[in-house]
């Protein structure tokens, strides 16, 4: 029945459940046919009516209290005496269903970090995070404008596997700038701007070593508790971890400050 998916709704935080109804309206809206938006809105109905209406109307759709001929002619299927009473759940929520990590919990383990950076980037910057966030279990991924051989600020060279082209900011979990010559390259380099707005926009951590505010004011990534300056405060880098282990700043969400 719609038991699980109503106990999955019903555990998930507001920004959650605001998040999932944004989702919903977004791959419905590209259907088609107003027949099957109807259908899918009325089963949303059997999950949640507070989930249903606010879908609903989004679609300029009325949920149904009833499911149609179709839905239950499949339904039937597998359970011939479809719909059938359910019975009531053993449980109305469950936190471990939820993303939500409470202050002082959580981890980054398995985490992927996007390093953004370019020639001239200060090996010294990349370091100090990329060694702490690997003493916690997660991985530091270094995305440049070409494969291929960078070139430090002091000198030394890394092949670079990833670059702004191949890796979007949907394939990581957090994001890191950090400082050195590379700044000079990254202010012109729109695809950098496009992932920072991006990450920002869909609720990432972002942090920003000393030298880059020229990248910050120039982006639409506003200052909050998810986006950490190295310039603000000595212990940026446990504050950034810490913040890390909630996920995502879900604020942002309802806040919509990316145009």
């Amino acid at each position: 029945h719609f038991s699980q998916a109503t106990l999955f709704f019903n555990s998930q935080t507001e920004p959650e459940k605001t998040h999932i109804i944004n989702a919903l309206t977004f791959e419905l809206s590209k259907v088609t046919d107003v027949k099957i938006r109807e259908r899918q809105v009325a089963i949303l109905n059997q999950i949640d009516h507070d989930l249903a209406k606010k879908v609903g109307d989004n679609l300029n759709i009325k949920p149904s209290k009833e499911l149609d001929e179709l839905t239950l002619k499949f339904a039937r299927q597998n359970h011939p005496n479809y719909p059938i009473k359910p019975k009531k759940p053993e449980l109305e929520k469950s936190p471990s269903l939820s993303m939500n990590t409470e202050i002082g919990e959580g981890t980054i383990e398995t985490r992927k970090v996007a390093f953004l950076v370019d020639n001239g980037v200060s090996k010294t910057s990349v370091d100090a995070l990329k060694k702490a966030l690997e003493a916690e279990g997660a991985e530091a991924v270094l995305i440049s404008s070409k494969i291929g051989p960078l070139t430090y600020l002091e000198g030394e060279t890394e092949i670079i596997e990833h670059t702004y082209l191949t890796d979007p900011s949907v394939c990581y979990d957090a994001v890191y700038t950090p400082s050195g010559d590379s700044i000079k390259t990254l202010i012109s380099n729109p695809d950098y701007f496009e992932f920072i707005n991006d990450a920002y926009k869909h609720c990432k951590i972002l942090a920003f070593a000393n030298g880059t505010n020229t990248l910050l004011d120039k982006s639409f990534v506003e200052k909050d508790k998810g986006v950490i300056l190295e310039s603000d405060d000595d212990n940026w880098i446990n504050n950034y971890i810490d913040v890390m282990k909630s996920h995502r700043i879900w604020e942002r969400e309802e806040a919509r400050k990316v145009p």
